[in-house]
């Protein structure tokens, strides 16, 4: 590869990286569409990562936190959104024990979230609140499949909706 085309693909390849944090499969993925050779694309990749432009533990870190306080993801979800973007299993059990406590409020926010869309007013959504129980049969499987395709473990979800599987 010559100089002047390193230089530019390695731009280019900044700019990608400098927009977003991105993990090695999505930069490696960007170079196949941009017809770099994997020799050539391996040669850039080690450039972005001396100069900083990316590193997996930083994706790794932003993801997380992203996707649990923006998105409302639970921890399944998470991990399975890590492993597509080709992020080793040690590293990921890592950053999910870094927001552990985090869990319980995520949960409970869009539990609550969903209960709000099934409640038609204001007062029965306070008082449905106040007492799980009372929630319908109907409403709580609702909630249920909710949090579970949010990517919450069956465990979690019971505790917050207060009932035995």
């Amino acid at each position: 590869m010559s100089n002047s085309r390193k230089k530019q693909l390695l731009s280019k390849l900044e700019r990608y990286c400098a927009y977003q944090e991105r993990s090695h499969l999505q930069v490696l993925n960007k170079c196949r569409e941009l017809g770099i050779t994997f020799v050539e694309s391996n040669e850039l990749l080690v450039e972005l990562i001396e100069r900083n432009f990316l590193n997996e533990a930083r994706f790794v870190e932003i993801y997380v936190r992203s996707k649990l306080r923006q998105k409302g993801w639970g921890r399944q979800k998470i991990a399975m959104g890590l492993k597509q973007a080709g992020i080793t299993a040690a590293l990921i059990e890592k950053a999910l024990k870094n927001v552990e406590d985090q869990w319980q409020d995520v949960i409970q926010k869009q539990m609550q979230k969903k209960l709000k869309q099934l409640t038609p007013d204001l007062e029965t959504f306070e008082e449905l609140l106040e007492s799980i129980d009372k929630i319908s049969f109907e409403n709580r499987n609702k909630i249920y499949r909710y949090l579970l395709g949010k990517g919450f473990t069956p465990d979690q979800i019971s505790k917050v909706l207060k009932v035995d599987l």
